[in-house]
């Protein structure tokens, strides 16, 4: 048997380097590396071994977390057709050698594989469409070297037989939008695609100095807003669902709930199902399908109760047995200090580290504010962006999401207030939003949270209302900026094929000490500096967008992109575009978007009545 490593990917390991700690961890050196094989015959893939060694070996030892070819694989008694390509997953904890010897049989010669990170590297790949099965795919390509490079084309392969999710046959090759990628910059490729079967697929992008490769679930990419566990009981309580949709919450942690999934209720207020998605016949179907956001059913196995930390194999192991179906799995990563150890390990990942009144993993005294001061009520709030931007970088190019702090009940004693004032609200959610995810997810929206903390509605809609304006350029964006300036800003830049989101995240706020919450200050003047991707260089329009509006504002060219001078403080939020008209064009979304929360009429922060409606559902006894 001969076997051929045609192409590799190496993702190494980022870890979040400012978070302080108890005990803090060794950042990891290791990488997720994906080998691509094919043999002139057929072969299994659990035959074969890395540097001699089986992958049991290798994890036992340690020197991998978790790999996707072990001897008790759902395919391993499969082979592998000559031709066929099939993708080698090991995601290594230690720092990797120069190569790596694959071998089919330990008493004779394999293949030497190069193990190193390239310079041109796929940043973000994004599956979209109208419908649930994708036709479009927006793949962004970063050039860190000192070089153009040229795309020639891109292919997907997809497997013959989705019960067989990793053997891969050719498809007829896309003619890439753009062909040339600058040196030190970023390309946008926007591929008709046809429509697309829900299992995995190997990515090509065929350049002039070779291939780079992907490997990455099919799903239709759509920006999920979530309210959490929101309590089954209460969903067929109109008022409550009312006041659901208001905020633009489309998905919760439900399974098919009995009252309101086979009733009118789930047509009016409809919510995507994110949760264990069992048995799978009853969700992997036509009718409940457009309607599951994720599988989610193993919580949070960093902690894993007593007996710690569930090994990383053992999570794949479980997730294993969903790669047949059509559902793409998720699990809640919540300790940064170990999550290099699980990457890759799931097709649409997400995590959960709030920094005010709750449970966390980092020592939140640790950290210094103006004046020497410690405090243990929170943590600060653009930690969550260093989080984010890890996580996605461990998982790249698949897309990712974030647990953002909502108003939930239950964070008593941290201190007198047991939730994110409308400011730190804000703030958690746009730093999560300014590293370029593509689903949020309050946590936790029953009716009590908002009859405790009534305030909290009209900012929720608030950010709601932004999201879904702007929902496409997040979704088919790539992060290809952020810095932190000397005054006391975060600058972020989402680049999307036809303009780019440029955020200003506010770290000029200090702990109030008696109250035991953030207070920002009053607006102040900046100057913004705002690089772009060549292609989005010299925009036609820039304008400034929030609940309210878009608005012209002060900005120039730059032989790097944008400059903007304005008047603010917590998040600003600028969109350009290469065409006139995109302050008309977002007015109109805008105005759909108001005349749909008009629609549910419902808010408990302005409307005594609507309150004590909650109130009353928030008692009803189980039934």
């Amino acid at each position: 048997m001969a076997v051929e490593v045609v192409g590799a990917s190496v993702t190494p390991h980022v870890s979040a380097k400012t978070l302080k700690f108890f005990r803090p961890a060794v950042p990891s050196a290791g990488a997720l590396v994906r080998l691509i094989v094919r043999g002139s015959s057929p072969f299994r893939r659990s035959e074969l071994l890395i540097e001699g060694e089986n992958p049991a070996e290798r994890i036992a030892s340690g020197a991998w977390g978790w790999c996707d070819f072990p001897h008790d694989a759902p395919d391993a008694s499969v082979a592998v057709a000559p031709g066929q390509l099939t993708v080698l997953t090991f995601n290594a904890l230690q720092a990797l050698p120069e190569s790596v010897m694959l071998q089919w049989d330990e008493d004779k010669p394999g293949v030497k594989v190069a193990l190193k990170a390239t310079e041109v590297s796929i940043a973000a790949a994004t599956f979209l469409g109208e419908s649930v099965q994708p036709d479009r795919l927006v793949l962004h390509l970063e050039n860190k070297g000192n070089s153009k490079a040229t795309v020639e084309s891109v292919r997907l392969w997809l497997p013959p037989d989705p019960k067989l999710p990793n053997r891969f046959a050719a498809t007829p090759a896309l003619a890439p939008s753009v062909r040339n990628v600058p040196a030190q910059d970023f390309i946008a490729l926007t591929l008709e695609t046809g429509k697309l079967p829900l299992t995995y697929c190997l990515i090509e992008v065929k350049l002039s100095t070779g291939s780079l490769w992907a490997h990455q679930r099919i799903k239709r990419e759509a920006f999920d807003l979530s309210g959490g566990w929101v309590g089954e009981k209460y969903l067929t309580e109109e008022p409550y669902l009312r006041a659901l949709k208001s905020v633009h919450i489309n998905a919760a942690h439900i399974p098919l709930v009995p009252g309101y999934s086979d009733t009118g209720l789930s047509e009016k207020y409809p919510l995507k199902h994110f949760h264990g998605c069992q048995p799978v016949a009853s969700y992997d179907n036509e009718r409940v399908l457009p309607r599951v956001h994720a599988v989610e059913f193993l919580g949070e196995p960093q902690y894993g109760g007593r007996k710690g930390p569930t090994p990383p194999q053992e999570v794949w192991g479980k997730l294993a047995p969903f790669a047949t179906s059509r559902l793409a799995t998720t699990v809640t990563w919540s300790d940064p200090r170990g999550w290099c150890r699980y990457a890759g390990i799931s097709d649409f990942p997400h995590y959960d580290a709030y920094r005010v009144c709750a449970p966390a993993t980092d020592s939140w005294r640790s950290y210094e504010w103006p004046g020497g001061v410690k405090i243990s009520w929170g943590a600060p709030l653009e930690t969550i962006g260093e989080l984010c931007r890890s996580l996605r970088e461990c998982y790249k190019p698949a897309p990712t999401a974030y647990w953002s702090q909502g108003p939930h009940d239950d964070w008593k004693g941290w201190r007198p207030r047991g939730a994110p004032t409308p400011d730190e609200l804000r703030l958690q959610a746009y730093h999560a939003l300014a590293s370029r995810i593509t689903s949020l997810y309050w946590f936790n929206l029953k009716p009590i949270s908002w009859v405790l903390f009534p305030d909290t509605f009209a900012e929720m809609q608030r950010i709601g209302r932004e999201i879904r304006l702007l929902e496409s350029y997040y979704l088919e964006g790539a992060a290809t900026h952020f810095a932190a300036t000397k005054d006391k800003w975060e600058l972020s830049v989402i680049a999307a094929p036809r303009g780019a989101v440029c955020l200003a995240c506010d770290n000029a706020y200090t702990p109030d000490v008696e109250k035991k919450v953030f207070v920002f200050g009053a607006p102040r003047t900046s100057t913004f500096n705002f690089p772009l991707p060549d292609y989005l260089k010299k925009p036609a329009e820039v304008v400034r967008v929030d609940a309210d509006g878009a608005v012209p504002v002060r900005w120039r060219a730059t032989k790097t992109g944008i400059e903007i001078k304005d008047t603010q403080s917590r998040v600003a939020v600028y969109i350009t575009s290469a065409q006139k008209g995109l302050a008309e064009r977002l007015e109109q979304r805008r105005q759909v978007l108001i005349t749909e929360e008009a629609r549910f009429d419902f808010n408990p922060g302005s409307r005594e009545s609507d309150r004590e409606a909650l109130r009353q559902i928030s008692e009803k006894k189980p039934g």
